[in-house]
């Protein structure tokens, strides 16, 4: 039989379980790992990081499944699922937040238009916006065309709506030529903010808007040619709440911030020389940026950064390969430490690994200050499948 201050404990340390808030939200930031594919459970899987200070969260937030083969980018939906685009399968696929694959949305099969996907060419951009989803077929081959480099036909944004229908070509480059080879795309003053990387003469390297109609804003509203500018082979966009833009440039390995209305600021690349895909801010006002085999952390006051992970042969015997970063929100479990979508043993491993004073540990559930017995005994409480 259990000693009464034993079993006392217990009632309180469920009282406690019980009054968490089961509804409450926990913040995320999901970056693709298409790296070395040759080893068992990495590569081709969905990374989470902290909003606050980038760390790593968990690496397999969405784990390898043999069906991802180059996700870009991942958006979350309104009605609480992942869709991802994913270049090399030629998919929009569908994921839920327990990291499981639950359909797939979109196959560039369905698309016309004289399709012709291959190397070069896939699917990358995508948001959510103005009530339907938006995202960019990457058409970067000169099919049949004089003089190359060109973008082929096929390079465009489409929309769709939310339940699958309304498939439309919206804004493409054989329509427009002021439009390049497009990458990413974010919903930006009523209208969109694109990526281009490349196109004939001097109508490349730019960040573009284009309003609903499809009306492209000129001149540009960010030319990377021009003084000031470190933009080279754009990829990620990320609009500011303060309404200035962040710029991963691929090739001149930099983040470019650009004002509201379209004007280069400070660039920063920490002299990391590294090819930037990714950029987001984080909460204690650093820059989170990936890109190849690293996700790194920025200040861009001091032009200095703090490598997060850094999966290189030489240091994890695996080659990483890290894309864009995308904030979600996903209900918190209490005790769900691993983020698996159970409460288990897993969980208790993890609590285990800061057992110890360890104040704001994502292991202190009772907030003590100590991850001990206490917090070990509500894991064991709160056993079983999330809700």
């Amino acid at each position: 039989m259990r000693p009464p201050r034993f079993a006392a404990a217990l009632a309180s340390l469920a009282s406690l379980a019980i009054s968490a808030v089961s509804s409450a939200q926990l913040s995320l930031l999901l970056v693709p790992d298409t790296g070395d594919t040759s080893k068992p459970n990495l590569g081709d899987r969905i990374c989470a990081f902290s909003p606050v200070d980038g760390s790593l969260v968990n690496a397999n937030f969405v784990p390898k499944d043999g069906r991802m083969k180059q996700v870009n980018k991942v958006v979350q939906t309104p009605w609480n699922t992942l869709l991802m685009t994913d270049f090399d399968a030629q998919a929009i696929w569908e994921y839920g937040l327990d990291g499981l694959y639950i359909r797939t949305f979109l196959s560039t099969s369905q698309m016309t238009g004289g399709l012709t996907p291959g190397v070069g060419e896939g699917l990358q951009g995508l948001c959510i916006a103005y009530g339907k989803i938006w995202f960019v077929f990457t058409d970067s081959l000169c099919n049949g065309c004089t003089p190359a480099p060109m973008p082929g036909d096929d390079n465009a944004v489409w929309s769709i709506e939310f339940d699958g229908s309304g498939l439309t070509k919206r804004f493409a480059t054989a329509d427009k030529p002021e439009l390049g080879v497009m990458r990413d795309i974010a919903p930006f003053n009523g209208g969109f903010l694109v990526s281009d990387s490349g196109n004939t003469g001097a109508n490349y390297d730019q960040v573009e808007f284009i309003s609903l109609n499809g009306t492209v804003q000129s001149p540009t509203w960010h030319d990377g040619n021009t003084a000031g500018s470190f933009i080279n082979f754009p990829q990620q966009v990320t609009p500011l709440a303060d309404g200035t833009v962040l710029v991963a440039s691929f090739s001149s390995s930099a983040i470019q911030e650009i004002s509201s209305t379209g004007e280069a600021l400070r660039a920063r690349n920490a002299s990391l020389f590294l090819s930037f895909r990714g950029v987001h801010p984080l909460q204690n006002g650093r820059w989170l940026a990936t890109g190849g085999t690293r996700v790194v952390s920025i200040d861009p006051v001091t032009n200095t950064s703090v490598d997060i992970v850094n999966y290189t042969v030489a240091t994890a015997t695996y080659n990483g390969s890290f894309r864009w970063v995308s904030p979600v929100e996903v209900p918190a479990c209490f005790g769900d430490l691993d983020l698996s979508g159970t409460v288990d043993n897993g969980d208790i491993a993890f609590a285990l690994l800061d057992y110890g004073v360890c104040p704001g540990c994502t292991a202190d559930l009772d907030g003590s200050g100590d991850v001990d017995f206490g917090d070990v005994a509500l894991i064991l409480l709160s056993n079983g499948p999330c809700q």
